[in-house]
């Protein structure tokens, strides 16, 4: 419920911040240098600053009312981005633009990149790191894990990506493949690459949160601000079995996976024809467990049913796959062969059985 920006109002870049809860603006830095690009996470504070003759990077706790110089190498460090304890920038160090961190519960910084050319713009979330990178040429996105002590190459097309924001296990960038800037999105779990702007105009400087991408967008002659939200649709239900009965058909199957959103039901449908199945399902409702009784069918006849899975936002999933029934009356149990087990001309007396 915060909102943080530099703020020019006494002739000097300052940072400031709006809290929306208490309905109150307050000036974080008074220091008559420059306080340029905060970004914020939880109630954390940071920016780079130029104090010292150079940029570096600080931090301001706004439960403790500190500030604390992150950065003290002479060189510049610049576009600081923090997601939990960690704050991340490219850095000048070492005559090359290099990504660092600093954590801040254990107060120590460490190098993320060691390739000679030039990395910028990070972006972090939970324990990975995405920035853009010129090691092939042009400006490609990578992504260091944290957790796995990996570097891998997101994009690999040979325009130039730029400007990588992430959430979750979602990336996205600025690209000029089309020979414009358009947004792209690439989905971590699925290795999907996915364009999200069309428009012939520019678009520029991508951000995102949850399932809403945000960007400058220049179509109408300005800067604007456009917002496209995206959603996976709820995976398919899998594991459907039919088990006949008198004129009923008894139906389960699996619970569909969570994607975007939560999963409040199923639809079922049913045809006499395989694969030609109408588009009104059977259920009035939807079915909210993972079994149902589909009862008043022929006995003999066969019956092919598909099932989907519903999300709380009306997505539907893929169809299941195509099973078929036949009910009929009688025994549900079928019987194999009798087998002689014993041969001996004696008598065999009082037998039981266990396991094979």
């Amino acid at each position: 419920d915060k909102i943080v920006w530099e703020d020019y109002r006494k002739g000097n870049a300052d940072i400031y911040m709006y809290d929306l809860s208490a309905n109150t603006e307050s000036r974080i830095t008074t220091n008559l240098s420059g306080q340029y690009s905060p970004a914020i996470y939880g109630d954390k504070i940071v920016w780079q600053d130029y104090r010292n003759g150079n940029a570096d990077i600080y931090m301001y706790d706004i439960s403790t009312n500190i500030e604390n110089q992150i950065t003290t190498n002479l060189s510049d460090q610049y576009r600081q981005a923090i997601y939990g304890d960690k704050i991340v920038w490219f850095d000048w160090r070492n005559n090359n633009s290099d990504i660092y961190m600093h954590n801040i519960s254990t107060s120590t910084e460490s190098r993320i990149t060691t390739n000679l050319s030039n990395q910028f713009s990070p972006a972090i979330y939970g324990d990975k790191i995405v920035w853009e990178d010129y090691r092939k040429g042009n400006a490609d996105i990578y992504m260091y894990d944290l957790s796995a002590n990996t570097e891998s190459r997101i994009t690999t097309n040979l325009s130039g990506q730029y400007s990588p924001a992430i959430y979750g296990d979602k990336i996205v960038w600025q690209d000029y493949r089309n020979g414009n800037a358009d947004i792209y999105m690439y989905d971590l779990a699925t290795k999907n690459e996915y364009q999200i702007t069309s428009n012939s105009s520019g678009q520029f400087e991508p951000k995102i949160y949850e399932n809403k991408i945000v960007w400058e967008d220049y179509r109408n002659g300005n800067a604007d601000i456009y917002m496209r939200e995206f959603w996976f649709i709820p995976s398919e239900p899998t594991g459907l079995i039919a088990t006949p009965r008198d004129k009923q058909a008894i139906l389960t199957w699996q619970v569909s996976a969570k994607r975007t959103y939560d999963i409040i039901g199923y639809n079922i449908y049913r045809s006499t024809i395989k694969g030609d199945f109408e588009e009104t399902p059977i259920n009035s409702t939807l079915i909210v467990e993972t079994n149902y009784i589909v009862t008043n069918l022929e006995n003999k006849t066969t019956y092919y049913f598909k099932i989907e899975a519903i999300d709380s936002q009306g997505n539907k999933s893929d169809f299941s796959d195509e099973i078929f029934v036949t009910p009929y009356l009688g025994s549900y149990f079928q019987f194999g062969p009798e087998i002689q087990i014993t041969t001996n001309s004696s008598g065999q007396y009082l037998p039981a059985i266990y396991g094979d």
